[in-house]
């Protein structure tokens, strides 16, 4: 059975609460496909483990309201548990780096005067990108701390940002409803992605370097060509925000996430509907596919985490 069979076959396993306050906004697994991290809007960050669903830590990462939370690329595969290993973003503009051993930060900086909305390791580690509501987005440094690109361009909130594979590359996406296609090496930008008719949420690479997709509030997601540089599909996705799209490490197919409650999956060859899973009571904030390809996992503003894998 190979990995898209997988997904044609999941099924809900667990529901854990991620935050008892307030939505659960984001989750990630971990590289090695064993840990999932989440973020709540009550400012709380947890760990969890893939194969039982238990919660391995959990702590009061931020005061204010968390959107994301992020693993470190090298998090359980390369990175010692003392060393940096995950990071998370608040409202007020913090950006905070974690270990695996305790729940006080490593370090804690001040990344805007404004909300953030999601950070994005670089596929190096050695860096991390922030989505800023004051129309920007920046990359730093992960050791020093220190701000090495302040990247203007958007003329609205900066809602994400997302990394080629190759680390050359980054794409961001925002409530102006463009996308940005920015080069790292120079730091300017190189294209402009223009169709959507409302923000910009999710932006995502495919892992053959050259398709880029974005997920809007105008419930599309539309995939472009950077080589072409143009848009070759629009997904009417959903019927409601997208509020997260996520291209599985094959390329074969394409998660997203939305707002009317649902999750689907996507072929990558036509870009045709598969598959749509229903269970959340809320909206669903966030979606992502483990890199082994065998779990699903979701949150939603109903407070949970539903974890979905292969029928037995």
């Amino acid at each position: 059975m190979n990995c898209l069979d997988r997904f044609l076959t999941l099924i809900q396993t667990n529901v854990h609460v991620v935050d008892p306050i307030r939505q659960a906004a984001f989750c990630e697994f971990s590289p090695d496909s064993k840990h999932i991290i989440t973020a709540g809007w009550s400012g709380m960050v947890s760990i969890w483990g893939v194969g039982d669903c238990k919660e391995e830590l959990r702590f009061q990462a931020h005061e204010q309201s968390s959107g994301c939370a992020r693993f470190h690329p090298g998090a359980y595969v390369e990175q010692q548990p003392y060393e940096l290993n995950a990071a998370s973003c608040d409202h007020a503009g913090n950006v905070s780096l974690w270990n695996l051993e305790n729940t006080e930060p490593m370090a804690t900086f001040e990344n805007a005067k404004c909300r953030i909305t999601r950070v994005s390791f670089h596929p190096s580690g050695r860096y991390i990108s922030s989505a800023c509501f004051d129309s920007s987005w920046r990359l730093t440094d992960v050791e020093t701390c220190q701000e090495l690109l302040f990247q203007e361009g958007h003329s609205k909130e900066v809602y994400d940002v997302g990394f080629q594979n190759d680390g050359a590359l980054a794409l961001s996406g925002g409530a102006d409803c463009y996308g940005r296609v920015w080069d790292l090496r120079t730091g300017r930008h190189i294209m402009f992605l223009e169709g959507h008719q409302k923000p910009v949420i999710t932006v995502g690479w495919h892992p053959n370097g050259y398709t880029m997709v974005t997920g809007s509030a105008d419930n599309t997601c539309k995939v472009w060509d950077i080589r072409m540089r143009r848009c070759n599909y629009t997904i009417s996705a959903h019927k409601s925000v997208v509020s997260r799209l996520k291209i599985d490490a094959t390329g074969e197919f394409m998660a997203t996430s939305s707002f009317d409650n649902t999750i689907k999956i996507w072929s990558t060859t036509g870009w045709q509907p598969l598959r749509s899973f229903s269970g959340h009571e809320h909206k669903v904030t966030s979606v992502d596919v483990s890199p082994c390809g065998k779990w699903m996992a979701s949150t939603s503003a109903d407070r949970t985490m539903k974890l979905w894998t292969k029928r037995q």
